[in-house]
């Protein structure tokens, strides 16, 4: 995967890592489900990995939604700027350099903590990205030589899909030891299943129990001659998660993790996933010992 002039990137850094307008959702289990007996745990688990229905174990704990429950935060994307460079660098380009110093200015000069203030500079900030993607249309078309690739694509609007799983007690499940599905419900006429959006995943080095998908949520396309909606395609699919217990083979069937699937509708979607920022999930699997795990005999 190229990481150099990533498509919706600055080139270096990607927009939607860098937007502090993120989406949370926090999925964890019933409180029923940690007291399940051992066989309910065993048929869950030997679902899952049949890839059958199996009786719904998880909820959604809360969820927190940028500009729904939490003021917005102005955010900008400027014509033509990279991460570095004399023509387009962002610190001594001379082509961003008027859009940037009108930024910087805007930012230095919103020194009133108000609400009214704040929205003010918002509504700005988005009027320079809207000002951007213009240039981008009109400007950036391909060259004569250059018909196979379109350069506006560069600013195709990503979204971040970052998954952290832990079990009840904290403790991080690496993304080694789980599996984590995007199962997609029967296709219907004009839709496209969410995997065919992703353009990279990734696994913390830092977080191993940390996993990141990247999305391409709109696309220009030269017959519309604009970007357009991928995401409303999207039919409605199941976030699936399963893992093991990282030991022995005998050790593993003493302890399971209860497998976790949430239906997601294009409606939860549409809030969940936005174009140019991040989406945070956390979810806690529940770890479940076997009886066998303890015993009481007589010494």
């Amino acid at each position: 995967m190229r990481y150099a002039h990533e498509d919706g990137s600055d080139g270096v850094v990607r927009v939607s890592a860098s937007n502090l307008n993120f989406n949370y959702l926090e999925i964890g289990p019933k409180t029923d489900a940690a007291v399940l007996p051992l066989p309910a745990i065993q048929t869950a688990v030997q679902s899952a990995a049949a890839k059958a229905d199996f009786a719904e174990y998880y909820e959604v704990k809360s969820t927190c939604y940028a500009g729904k429950d939490r003021s917005l935060v102005p955010c900008g994307i400027p014509y033509r700027c990279a991460h570095s460079g004399d023509t387009m660098g962002i610190i001594s380009g001379t082509v961003p350099q008027e859009q940037v110093e009108r930024m910087l200015k805007l930012a230095l000069e919103t020194a009133e903590r108000t609400p009214t203030a704040w929205q003010r500079a918002v509504a700005a900030y988005d009027r320079e990205t809207a000002q951007t993607f213009d240039s981008a249309r009109r400007m950036q078309k391909p060259g004569l030589f250059n018909f196979l690739a379109n350069p506006r694509n560069q600013y195709d609007p990503h979204s971040q899909v970052i998954v952290r799983l832990r079990d009840q007690d904290g403790l991080p499940i690496p993304i080694a030891n789980a599996d984590i599905f995007f199962v997609s419900n029967q296709q219907e006429k004009g839709t496209i299943p969410i995997q065919s959006l992703m353009e990279d995943t990734s696994v913390s080095g830092v977080s191993p129990n940390v996993i990141l998908f990247y999305l391409r949520v709109k696309k220009f396309q030269r017959k519309e001659q604009d970007w357009v909606d991928r995401l409303a395609d999207v039919f409605d699919f199941a976030l699936d998660i399963t893992a093991i217990e990282p030991a022995a083979p005998r050790q593993s069937r003493l302890v399971c993790y209860l497998p976790l699937r949430i239906p997601l509708n294009c409606g939860q979607l549409s809030n969940l996933i936005q174009p140019h920022r991040s989406t945070i999930i956390d979810v806690t699997l529940l770890r479940l010992p076997s009886p066998d795990v303890y015993q009481l005999i007589k010494s």
